[in-house]
């Protein structure tokens, strides 16, 4: 109990201390301006109020003209307690005024507690204007700072306004003077807005194409030489949809599709970047990468979703323009005594989450391609909006070609690109129902297809006894449909 008392007791004494210790406020309402009905007089009325501690002494209110400070009057300030606020009124002779307009102001409390131009001092000052055209009326006179002007506290600057100009300080500026500054600061503003603009573009970092990486589920743990594990390892060779004519006997070709759940092709995929480069034995040349605009991923986003329904030659005039677009893009970053090297045309795809990957495995037996095996890929969990990535290379400029000749031949190359990427015949492919449980064809079967038959073996066409795609040698049993681990059987990527 003592010492919830002893404590009680601390605090009482602490905050009187404090209160003791804070110092007075004074501020000054503003003045209130009346007329006699002789017009000979003129009432200030305003009042004083303490927002700070306890006055310890007296003070004065003085009142004087403005800009000569010439003093008109001073009034005794009694000592004001916390809170407290006294009224005041001063009548002013108007026959003493030497001018029409006469500006004063009243000052309260200036003294060693409150120092003049201090930042507690600020609100001590106040000013107003007489008019001796409102003498007689009786009437008030309107708040000195919503006719006086305002006052730039940082400048210490009056801003007045008159009938011909405007009054800052003890400068008088005209409308004209008015207009031609409010001009010439736009037009300083608008330098100063290309100027950054300008500084931005040059200083911005340029768009970087968005690494990528498969979004294929991998199981470290399969083995290399099951179904499973075969295909895994054959997923990251396909680079397109696109199957190009078969160069040599038993050659192998592995391509993949986009499409979504129900089979359609392109469906859920939309187009988000495309990079054109050149590149050499050790890679893509950086200088050369130029970044298609967003417009064209759009436009290839389009055509991609039209395919499904338009014909091959609905398409042509769209193709043609966008083929002629990319390879001004594409050209613009190629130096032409480096023309000689091969392009390569990258386009990134980002799924809405209802996406599928879909490979198929090709052979080449007797001048004709026939499929080995075709599954769909597992996707990761972790990415809810999957993302692929296309590769297509294109010559650069061939022996005794002209490089006006190379110009006019590369975008007839992307428009026949972009044909085979977006045709029907891929598309039918790319439907194809596939099942990732199906087992693998064993005997060589050409695509039942409608497909070209200068690359594909009609079923006529087949001999009659198709010897097996891949010898098992891995295991003394007969395993079907595995092709060893040691046949390395994949196509070198450009």
């Amino acid at each position: 109990m003592r010492r919830a008392a002893l404590c009680i007791l601390m605090l009482w004494l602490c905050a009187g201390i404090t209160v003791a210790q804070s110092p007075r406020d004074y501020a000054i309402s503003l003045p209130r301006i009346s007329y006699a009905a002789d017009g000979l007089t003129a009432t200030v009325t305003f009042s004083v109020s303490n927002s700070g501690g306890d006055a310890a002494a007296d003070s004065e209110i003085l009142l004087r003209s403005t800009p000569d400070e010439l003093l008109v009057f001073r009034l005794p300030l009694p000592r004001l307690a916390a809170g407290q606020s006294m009224d005041f009124s001063q009548e002013i002779a108007l026959a003493q005024l030497p001018e029409d307009n006469q500006f004063f102001e009243v000052l309260a409390g200036i003294d060693a507690y409150e120092v003049a131009d201090s930042p507690i001092a600020r609100n001590n000052r106040q000013l107003f204007r007489l008019e001796l055209s409102r003498a007689g009326t009786g009437s008030a006179a309107p708040a000195p700072d919503k006719e006086g002007g305002f006052l730039i506290p940082l400048l210490n600057l009056r801003v007045r306004s008159s009938p011909d100009g405007i009054e800052i300080g003890d400068t008088r500026m005209s409308y004209a003077s008015l207009q031609l500054a409010a001009v010439l600061a736009l037009l300083v503003v608008l330098f100063l807005a290309v100027f950054l603009f300008l500084l931005r573009r040059i200083l911005r970092r340029p768009a970087r194409f968005q690494p990528w990486q498969p979004p294929y589920r991998m199981e470290h743990w399969q083995d290399p030489n099951s179904q499973l594990g075969r295909r895994q390892a054959w997923q990251f060779q396909a680079q397109n949809n696109c199957l190009d004519s078969p160069r040599s006997h038993q050659q192998v070709a592995v391509i993949k599709h986009l499409k979504n759940r129900a089979g359609e092709a392109f469906a859920s995929w939309t187009v988000t970047q495309m990079r054109s480069s050149q590149y050499d034995d050790y890679g893509r040349i950086q200088r050369s990468e130029t970044l298609m605009p967003s417009k064209l991923c759009q436009q290839l986003t389009d055509l991609a979703q039209e395919a499904a329904t338009a014909d091959d030659s609905q398409l042509q005039p769209a193709l043609t323009d966008l083929a002629q677009r990319v390879s001004k893009r594409a050209l613009a970053g190629i130096e032409k005594k480096h023309s000689q090297l091969p392009l390569v045309l990258d386009v990134q795809f980002t799924s809405a989450g209802d996406a599928q990957v879909a490979f198929e495995l090709y052979q080449c037996y007797n001048s004709a391609w026939h499929i080995v095996d075709a599954w769909a890929a597992e996707l990761g969990e972790h990415e809810p909006e999957p993302r692929e990535q296309f590769t297509f290379t294109l010559h650069g400029r061939r022996s005794g070609e002209s490089y006006r000749d190379f110009k006019r031949r590369l975008p007839q190359d992307l428009q026949q690109l972009f044909t085979r990427m977006l045709s029907h015949k891929e598309q039918q492919r790319a439907k194809a129902k596939i099942t990732p449980a199906e087992p693998v064809i064993s005997d060589t079967q050409p695509l039942a297809l409608p497909y070209d038959e200068q690359f594909f073996a009609p079923p006529s066409a087949q001999p009659d006894e198709s010897p097996p795609i891949f010898e098992d040698t891995t295991d003394t049993k007969p395993r079907t449909n595995s092709p060893p681990a040691t046949t390395d059987t994949r196509e070198e990527s450009p």
